[in-house]
């Protein structure tokens, strides 16, 4: 997965313009353990000379997983991450370490258990 993304034109009279990079990694990515370091921190923060950045990353329950192609090894390489707590960890301390460079913010979205769930609690919020 691959997203570039940077906005530039404002139609406001004297803008002020802020500069958030988002690096998104997939828990599969080889680079997943270093990239909020070395791809964030050390490159796009640098480059767009901002102290603020997001490091998003995708973890899926395994057992949720749904992958037909037989050829497809990301489910194998995320098993790798059991735990989407322990990876949450990992990544917290690492940007602890970052922090001089990155502010350090960290956000937990979590997915419904069910597709009921998540169906309950659209009808609810459309009909409350």
């Amino acid at each position: 997965m691959k997203i570039d993304l940077l906005g530039t034109e404002l139609e406001v009279p004297n803008p002020t313009v802020i500069s958030v990079p988002i690096e998104i990694k997939g828990a599969w990515h080889k680079d997943l353990l270093t990239a909020q370091d070395i791809q964030l921190a050390q490159r796009y923060l640098e480059d767009l000379h901002t102290t603020d950045g997001i490091y998003l990353v995708a973890w899926f329950t395994l057992e949720h997983w749904n992958i037909l192609a037989t050829n497809d090894r990301r489910k194998t390489k995320a098993t790798k991450h059991k735990s989407a707590t322990r990876l949450l960890h990992i990544l917290r301390t690492q940007a602890a370490g970052i922090q001089s460079v990155a502010g350090r913010l960290v956000i937990t979205v979590p997915r419904s258990t069910t597709p009921d769930d998540r169906i309950t609690k659209t009808v609810k919020r459309h009909t409350g």
